[in-house]
């Protein structure tokens, strides 16, 4: 998660160089762009869950989207897994923990697996939370996945969300993962190259995002592995950064748009959207335990 750490950076640089008047004028020309642009898909799109959207402890306005999707197709487990968790405070799925929701958090850096211990207490039975630091490849993201199917599920059920933003092999990922069915599908693509070239980052386990532009996969690419495996791309969050997916059975819920129409181009200046309070564990440990899984799982490549 080096975006996260080089976003987190450049928020703490803003809230030390700009006053409390610029960070209101910046938050007032945030907010007024998104509004405009809101409304302008609100025209076009009026089942579009982006129009929901809203960062609770997301990095913009994944939260909301997720919450809408999940009011329009209901849930069956809620268990989700997330690759690329950070130190906790800012991902897809902080806010659905303290929703009552339970799931595995992935991540290869040992100092967030450590910031995420230090906050919240372990629990050997019972843990809504399972703690997985690993590099991931395609030779333990399998068992990583199944490690979670093992410690939530029951018979036939399946994972209501699976979050995916490693920055680097993500498609390759989920052409391993697709077979099991999640519900809903929240991946990053790189919105740099639009909505219909086809690109993706050539696997390599020992992949590292540096900060350029070779990362991650095209949106296109990600509709070319989903849709045949009975999947509909149904929104992309406003800042370019997730795109979401479905099952084809609950498409009809979320209108009829063509890719381009649902595609967002890059507009990564919405991490700064809302950028404060600073986000904590606080409420999380308050009532969530974790287990910690990563001496069982195998090594990468």
């Amino acid at each position: 998660m080096i975006r996260n750490a080089v976003e987190s950076f450049l928020g703490k640089i803003s809230r030390m160089l700009l006053t409390d008047r610029a960070r209101y004028l910046l938050q007032t020309a945030l907010q007024a762009e998104r509004d405009r642009l809101i409304g302008a898909l609100a025209d076009k799109m009026p089942r579009n869950p982006v129009l929901q959207g809203r960062k609770i402890y997301s990095q913009t306005d994944e939260d909301g989207i997720l919450q809408e999707i999940f009011s329009r197709i209901g849930t069956e487990s809620k268990v989700f897994v997330e690759f690329g968790c950070g130190d906790g405070r800012e991902n897809n799925t902080h806010a659905l923990l303290l929703d009552g929701w339970r799931g595995l958090w992935v991540d290869g850096s040992p100092k967030n697996k450590d910031a995420i211990r230090t906050e919240l207490s372990c629990a050997e039975r019972n843990p809504s939370l399972l703690l997985c630091e690993a590099f991931v490849s395609l030779t333990n993201i399998e068992p990583i996945y199944e490690a979670a199917r093992a410690e939530f599920l029951n018979g036939d059920q399946r994972i209501d969300l699976l979050s995916m933003d490693l920055d680097g092999n993500d498609l390759h990922f989920l052409k391993a993962l697709v077979k099991y069915r999640p519900r809903v599908i929240c991946c990053e693509y790189n919105a740099l190259l639009g909505p219909d070239i086809r690109a993706s980052v050539t696997y390599n386990p020992d992949h590292r995002w540096l900060g350029e532009d070779y990362m991650g996969a095209s949106l296109a690419s990600f509709c070319d592995l989903l849709e045949p495996e009975g999947y509909t791309l149904v929104c992309c969050n406003i800042s370019g950064a997730n795109a979401f997916f479905v099952e084809q059975q609950y498409a009809r819920l979320f209108g009829t748009y063509d890719r381009d129409a649902i595609f967002q181009p890059p507009r990564y200046h919405f991490i700064f959207l809302e950028d404060y309070p600073r986000r904590t564990l606080g409420f999380l440990a308050t009532k969530t335990q974790y287990k910690s899984i990563g001496s069982k799982i195998p090594a990468a490549d």
